[in-house]
């Protein structure tokens, strides 16, 4: 298997380039949120707001991931808030 990675200027470019199309745009912060969490696709659009969570000012997500039923709690950075 080959795995191709963005490099830091792609993804920065993917993240800043605006996107006339709802569903591309949608499909590109889906995709830039599973990079920057290392979430599964399906637990990414699991998510709704109920999943962020604030903790000594700090938001989070918390979820349950579906294949192993392990609790996450993942810090959000600025570019993950990007996506949501």
């Amino acid at each position: 298997h080959i795995i191709i990675i963005p490099t830091e200027e792609e993804f920065e470019t993917l993240a800043t380039t605006t996107i006339n199309d709802k569903r591309l745009d949608f499909a590109r912060d889906l995709f830039l949120l599973g990079c920057t969490t290392g979430l599964r696709y399906l637990d990414v659009i699991r998510l709704g707001g109920n999943n962020i969570k604030t903790i000594n000012g700090e938001h989070y997500i918390e979820t349950n991931i579906q294949k192993t039923g392990d609790y996450l709690r993942i810090p959000l950075n600025p570019i993950n808030s990007i996506a949501l």
